[in-house]
């Protein structure tokens, strides 16, 4: 019979690592962002602190649930204790992992194991579940009440079986200023380059700086502008390398690079993180070139999907984006404590 199992420290996470991964590998729906090579990073880098509650589903020995969890809010005035993913804050896509065969059992018992910790925490918030979710299925137990609401919204562009038919789709002066991009880029010597595992922490640094740059315009630091940020994103994207799902590209024209994107993969499925761009070179605009051209590679490998990832911005629905709701769940021990804290 299934049970679950509390990991409450750093050192154990880090010895699940193994399992963790191996479960990820099983469980076809999750994304990069609910893998050992994404979490374990954050939790080194990002967490603000609290306590580990990891809740680890397991049929005999076999691991075939993982919730990835933490508490939080101790010392608030007045102190409202609660429940959140790791990875929240600057993950798109966040959720549990569960084997096949197993995905409502263990969601029901992850939902078990937090009623009986009830006593420990005030409000259970659990943001970006892809809608998939084993949790978003499972039936809660007596003692605590859910509402499911809307989340995040990700565009999400299903990938034809040639980039001809995905050009002919779209708006003939979109289609046109992608070609007349790229080929000026082209014809002054530019390269769009997939990262080598080696080269990616040059890469990386060098997307640190064009991001900073185009937010430097708008007189804002950025979102990669604290330090903590670039050694997360350091650590993961080695690790991601490591593990296949890492696609780093850039434009790079005489020697130097002028563009970058930053994305996962898992699949079929391509997950558009974060890029930049050189001001001083806006007139070849190669942020959408690059962008173009990954479309494109991503097609020609066999890719099903490509995921924007959060936010509604017009140039992704110019691809033919459609928009792919992501749910909020949130527990509590009670409805009407419910409605003081959310």
């Amino acid at each position: 019979m299934p049970s679950v199992g509390v990991v409450t420290s750093r050192e154990g996470l880090d010895a699940l690592e193994p399992e963790w991964q191996s479960l990820w590998q099983r469980d076809l729906s999750a994304t990069p962002f609910e893998s050992p090579a994404w979490l374990l990073p954050w939790t080194r880098h990002l967490w603000g602190g609290g306590k580990l509650r990891v809740l680890a589903v397991r049929n005999g020995r076999d691991l075939v649930g993982l919730a990835p969890l933490f508490f939080w809010g101790y010392g608030s005035r007045p102190e409202v204790v609660r429940v959140s993913f790791l990875g929240a804050g600057i993950t798109d896509h966040l959720g549990m992992l569960a084997a096949p065969g197993f995905e409502v059992e263990a969601a029901r018992l992850v939902f078990e194991r937090l009623a009986d910790m009830s006593e420990q925490w005030h409000v259970c918030d659990l943001e970006e579940l892809r809608p998939c979710s084993p949790l978003l299925r499972a039936e809660l137990p007596r003692g605590v009440s859910g509402r499911n609401a809307p989340s995040g919204v990700c565009p999400v562009l299903a990938l034809p079986e040639t980039a001809d038919d995905l050009y002919s789709g779209l708006q003939p002066k979109f289609r046109k200023n992608l070609r007349q991009a790229e080929a000026r880029l082209r014809r002054d010597g530019a390269e769009f380059v997939l990262a080598a595992p080696h080269e990616t922490v040059d890469v990386m640094r060098a997307l640190f700086r064009l991001h900073t740059a185009r937010w430097k315009e708008r007189r804002e630091p950025g979102m990669l502008a604290a330090d903590a940020l670039q050694r997360f994103h350091l650590e993961a994207v080695d690790r991601l390398a490591r593990e296949g799902m890492l696609r780093l590209y850039s434009v790079r024209l005489r020697g130097e690079i002028i563009a970058a994107q930053y994305n996962l993969r898992r699949d079929g499925r391509i997950y558009y993180y974060l890029s930049g761009f050189d001001p001083a070179h806006a007139r070849y605009s190669p942020g959408a070139a690059l962008l173009s051209f990954i479309i494109r590679s991503t097609i020609e490998e066999g890719g099903t999907e490509f995921d924007f990832l959060r936010k509604r911005e017009e140039y992704k629905y110019q691809w033919g984006a459609r928009d792919r709701v992501s749910r909020r769940l949130l527990l509590t021990p009670s409805v009407l404590y419910a409605r003081d804290v959310a």
